[in-house]
């Protein structure tokens, strides 16, 4: 089943933004530490990505955008770290990450 970080308000300020994006690692030997880093990388592009990246904002928006890349990240980290404690035989398996919001 694919990664979800999902339950998050989009800002209106990130409208304009994806509502989702999706992670692929099958590039990558999460087995070794530099594979793991790499992934955690790309999730942490996809928050920012998902719930904006304006540099002018607002203080309402600006805690709008904090609050939504807090949960997403915590989503993320969760799902991250089963994926990382994971047998190397089911990583292959598992899909790939997808970062959201609704």
């Amino acid at each position: 089943a694919p990664l979800v970080a999902a339950g998050l308000n989009v800002p209106a300020f990130a409208q304009g933004e994806p509502r989702s994006v999706i992670v692929s690692y099958d590039d990558l030997n999460l087995s070794s530490q530099s594979g793991r880093e790499r992934l955690t990388k790309r999730v942490k592009m996809a928050v920012r990505q998902v719930c904006g990246s304006a540099n002018r904002l607002t203080l309402t928006e600006r805690a709008s955008r904090q609050a939504c890349e807090l949960h997403a990240g915590r989503q993320a980290d969760t799902q991250l770290a089963s994926l990382f404690n994971g047998s190397s035989a089911r990583l292959a398996d598992q899909g790939p990450v997808v970062v959201a919001a609704p």
